[in-house]
């Protein structure tokens, strides 16, 4: 369907259950319960009774009792989608434009103050988080009325832009509806709430170039149980404020059966330590007296033909730990997280800037396998936001329109900058590789790099007139 043909549905208000059908004929399930299931470890398969039951054991009066089992989770899903997140925006993103005039610079200023108002660089971890652990998620741009005028953009205006995040990990469905071109036309968004008398309702958002809706589907007291347009809006910069993106699987889902049965085999594992870690004292015969634990010099004293010996666990269970150990290394390989962890690089010791790319070299692939996702995701933000610049400050359209505004991602890594520097030391026959300022810029210790480059050349100059009029013996 096109936009016209969606445009003609949507202005029908009294068939709102065929404007939701085609909005949400293009949605993606996602069986969040199961997720969130597979996320909490709390709730893994090793943890509940049902599949990994008591055990029943004998007691000396002949009777039974049921003994608790060993059962130990981990956070792996979790750990690996902290550390997908942390390596594609563990870094700040860089926003790089060549700007040709005053307006411009305008425009890229606003946009970098816009972002550092709503926290951006947090917000792309939590959206990472999001749609690596719920496959799905979306952040909604508005724009609200202030009561004063603000100049937090860099020009005076009484428009304050905010942004929201939401995915199905918090219950939202999210409906994006493209045309046969695969643009975006239209968005949804269908969530449910309880009212102050603790009454379901249910809330379906529609967002197009040209306006907004918001659908209530509220059985009241009345009897009326249907769909009721409760607000309208025109959109303000006439396209659809709103960035989405999606994902197959969540990032740990090739794994989860490895991880599920590590979670088993440690569990075990810790059982049989339990019966078998501390040392056994095997008897046959009579035995007439058996010292106290406290007892110096002790003897055993047993009928003719007694004997006592410890019993030891004579095979260690090899197999058992490389299947371990196995599990482990087809997590971290097949879901490109590396093993950070202090007891795997301990005794790496001192390594070079290159061993450390190599180390970190699977992640920076899966960064760039990503990229596949959030550079179009980061380009389309972009653009919203210069359309709500240009609605707060019109005589800023051409600039903003005509910028090629790019969203730089720069996967973390440990940097050896001093490798760095003898490198390009040495690739420059020793001349310098960065100017003073560029240097100081790049310490990290100061927030305002200009103003300490210019307060050192002020200390410079002043030492180099106190060498001039100080006497020399």
């Amino acid at each position: 369907m096109n936009y016209d043909k969606l445009k003609a549905l949507l202005a029908n208000k009294d068939d709102v259950d065929r404007i939701i059908k085609v909005l949400t004929s293009q949605g993606k399930e996602v069986d969040i319960d199961s997720l969130k299931k597979e996320y909490d470890p709390t709730q893994h398969p090793v943890t509940q009774k049902s599949i990994r039951p008591d055990r029943k054991i004998s007691t000396e009066d002949g009777g039974e009792k049921t003994e608790d089992v060993t059962r130990i989770a981990f956070p792996m899903q979790e750990n690996i989608v902290k550390k997908a997140s942390s390596f594609i925006f563990g870094n700040d993103v860089d926003l790089i434009c060549k700007t040709k005039n005053e307006k411009e610079i305008m425009v890229l200023d606003a946009i970098k103050r816009l972002n550092e108002d709503a926290s951006i660089d947090s917000l792309n971890l939590t959206i990472a988080d999001y749609l690596f652990k719920s496959t799905q998620v979306a952040e909604i741009w508005y724009s609200e009325l202030t009561d004063e005028v603000h100049e937090t953009y860099g020009f005076p205006t009484f428009i304050k832009l905010r942004v929201s995040v939401f995915s199905p990990w918090d219950y939202n469905e999210l409906y994006p509806y493209f045309d046969e071109r695969g643009d975006l036309i239209a968005f949804s968004r269908r969530y449910k709430f309880k009212d102050d008398n603790e009454k379901e309702i249910t809330h379906f958002e529609i967002f197009t170039k040209e306006s907004y809706d918001l659908l209530e589907h509220n059985p009241n007291d009345r009897g009326v149980n249907k769909w009721e347009n409760i607000r309208s809006s025109v959109n303000p910069i006439k396209k659809i404020q709103v960035v989405y993106a999606f994902q197959d699987k969540a990032e740990w889902e090739n794994v989860n059966t490895s991880i599920e049965r590590l979670e088993f085999l440690l569990s075990n594992f810790g059982d049989t330590n339990d019966y078998n870690g501390a040392p056994i004292l095997f008897g046959t015969g009579q035995i007439n007296t058996f010292p106290g634990k406290v007892t110096t010099g002790k003897v055993i004293q047993g009928a003719p033909g007694a004997d006592m010996k410890y019993l030891s666990w004579a095979n260690a269970p090899e197999s058992i730990k490389l299947e371990i150990e196995t599990h482990f290394r087809i997590i971290h390989t097949y879901t490109q997280t590396p093993d950070v962890s202090f007891e795997n690089i301990k005794g790496i010791g001192a390594i070079s800037g290159v061993a450390l790319k190599l180390f970190f070299m699977d992640a920076h692939l899966k960064v760039r396998d990503k990229r596949k996702i959030f550079d179009p995701y980061l380009r389309r933000r972009i653009n919203i936001q210069k359309e709500f610049i240009i609605a707060m400050k019109l005589d800023l359209k051409d600039a903003a329109r005509n910028m090629n505004i790019k969203a730089i991602i720069k996967p973390y890594m440990i940097d050896d900058i001093a490798e760095r520097i003898a490198y390009l030391t040495q690739a420059t026959g020793g001349k310098a590789s960065l100017s003073a300022k560029t240097a100081t810029s790049l310490t990290g210790l100061v927030e305002d790099s200009d103003a300490e480059h210019t307060q050192i050349l002020e200390e410079e100059k002043q030492r180099s007139l106190n060498d001039v009029l100080e006497p020399s013996f």
